[in-house]
């Protein structure tokens, strides 16, 4: 890189420790979403038999249940192991991940590397208050790539939990 854009090449990648904070952070959010989804899973097995039951679902997924048990039950038993459970969180995370990455990318027009209010009512809508209040986790009036996807992952991982 250093051979093909000269001095220059620090602005076209990100940095060694850049991309080792970036990996951390990905890791930490999902052990707090692994975390979370086994707290909610262990609250919900009413009868301690190590799996949820469509009625157990409801209680951390609401109205989402029945979809949550469609995609979750690999095996197809009609019940959610933790390993399921955890697993489809997980799952979800990571694509909602994805999408957000996107979605700031697109919203952020003057390439900034943050958001302001205007630009993220571009893909927040009249939400878009909300989710500045919510996300803007350093107070700046703006968000970075980092808080807003982490925002919703978090809101994605926690889901109906969130609501209650």
């Amino acid at each position: 890189t250093v051979a093909r854009y000269g001095i220059f090449a620090s602005c076209v990648r990100p940095t060694v420790t850049e991309q080792a904070i970036e990996i951390e952070a990905r890791r930490e959010r999902r052990r707090e979403i692994a975390n979370c989804a086994k707290e909610a899973f262990e609250g919900a097995d009413e009868n301690d038999d190590r799996v949820l039951t469509l009625d157990e679902l409801r209680q951390i997924e609401g109205d989402n249940a029945e979809v949550v048990m469609m995609e979750a039950d690999v095996n197809g038993d009609g019940v959610l192991s933790k390993r399921e459970y955890v697993n489809y969180k997980l799952h979800i995370a990571k694509q909602v991940g994805r999408m957000a990455r996107k979605a700031f990318k697109q919203a952020d027009v003057n390439d900034d590397k943050e958001l302001t209010l205007e630009e993220l009512r571009a893909i927040e809508g009249d939400n878009a208050e909300t989710v500045m209040r919510e996300a803007d986790v350093d107070g700046g009036g703006s968000l970075s790539k980092r808080e807003y996807v982490d925002y919703k992952i978090r809101c994605a991982a926690h889901g109906a939990m969130l609501l209650r």
